[in-house]
């Protein structure tokens, strides 16, 4: 993915974001409380604290963006489509066709409804779109609260999730559609492995999960008769602590493709 040419935010929203980021997403109090450490030897374990700015949240929405137009012309589509969902289907009499089986005579195009759009109120819109409407509310929120002497940001980030910072505007759209949205935009960054920052940190997230999947990798069968061998010699050892001798099986499957019948092996 490219980087962008210009920056999408100015300073101030960089800052409101990263902040935000931050309290959704406390990367390095979670890896403290974790019991499990990978190994190996990382910055965030050796002093140097992480958080999700430092894995590129903010270039790689920032990145999303070049597909605005792309987008626009998607939903315009879409917008075809859900006017006449049936205008392409290759059934000559579909209308009959779906009465013979009791399905809805004027059926609906399902595409908001499947969660894989973006959306507002309930209406797709596109990433670019829905930052640029929210950023300004959320700027004026913020200044609003900090002139209270009980702000904190952890209390102005939980009111924004629960739709009740009483510095938004009652006619605005939600707080909570967009920090939402940002979470997952956030997480999809620091998990995606396109968040332009360099390794070991690009991947901090995905080593503190334990997950070894990386783009790029490949696999072949003798990786997966490996894998097959270090589970059947781990079953033995488990089975020769917990299991009677005399009821320890293993399932041997069959090598055609398909459904194969299995037997019962005694595990040897």
């Amino acid at each position: 993915m490219a980087a962008p040419t210009t920056s999408a935010f100015d300073q101030n929203e960089v800052d409101l974001l990263q902040r935000i980021a931050e309290e959704l997403i406390p990367l390095q109090k979670w890896i403290n409380s974790k019991k499990y450490k990978p190994p190996g030897n990382y910055p965030w374990r050796n002093g140097t604290p992480i958080a999700p700015k430092d894995l590129g949240i903010i270039e790689f929405i920032e990145q999303l963006f070049a597909t605005t137009e792309r987008d626009r012309r998607l939903l315009a589509r879409f917008d075809e489509v859900s006017a006449q969902p049936l205008r392409f289907c290759p059934i000559a009499d579909v209308e009959q066709w779906r009465a013979a089986r009791a399905l809805a005579s004027k059926p609906r195009f399902g595409i908001v409804e499947s969660g894989n759009l973006l959306t507002a109120g309930g209406k797709p819109i596109v990433r670019k779109t829905f930052y640029e409407a929210y950023l300004p509310i959320l700027i004026e929120a913020l200044a609003a609260a900090q002139a209270a002497p009980e702000f904190t940001w952890s209390a102005f980030v939980d009111a924004l999730v629960k739709d009740q910072l009483r510095f938004w505007p009652a006619a605005g759209p939600r707080s909570s559609a967009f920090m939402l949205q940002f979470a997952k935009d956030a997480l999809r960054a620091m998990l995606s492995m396109r968040n332009p920052v360099e390794p070991p940190v690009q991947l901090a997230l995905l080593i503190e999960l334990g997950e070894h999947r990386r783009v790029g990798n490949k696999y072949g069968p003798q990786d997966a008769e490996a894998d097959v061998a270090e589970f059947v010699r781990r079953l033995r050892e488990v089975g020769g602590k917990f299991v009677p001798e005399s009821q320890r099986f293993l399932p041997t499957i069959h090598p055609r493709v398909g459904s194969p019948p299995i037997t019962m092996q005694e595990v040897v």
